[in-house]
């Protein structure tokens, strides 16, 4: 399921504060960009639980206020991202 092509509460906040129209948009194209990544990577068999637990410990690290550990587990989560999509893109028909 794609999501629809909508500002977010950062694009909207960001326009509020500063109503340049081309900063909003790339704002939502990126935000699209993140969605189409998200909806690939969502599909590969056990990602969307691993997504889950890596969330849950990076908020945990945060709400004890460790922020070398939410960083090392946030630059993690990412990479985990990046290997998704990678391996998601192997498997496209297009």
């Amino acid at each position: 399921m794609l999501w629809p092509s909508r500002p977010s509460e950062v694009a909207l906040r960001l326009h509020a504060h500063q109503p340049d129209e081309s900063l909003s948009e790339q704002v939502l194209v990126i935000e699209n960009r993140l969605r189409l990544v998200g909806n690939r990577t969502a599909l590969l068999p056990g990602r969307m639980e691993a997504s889950i637990t890596e969330h849950e410990k990076l908020l945990a690290a945060i709400a004890r206020g460790d922020a070398a550990l939410a960083e090392r587990l946030n630059r993690e989560r990412i990479q985990h991202i990046r290997d998704a999509f990678a391996q998601s893109t192997a498997f496209s028909c297009l």
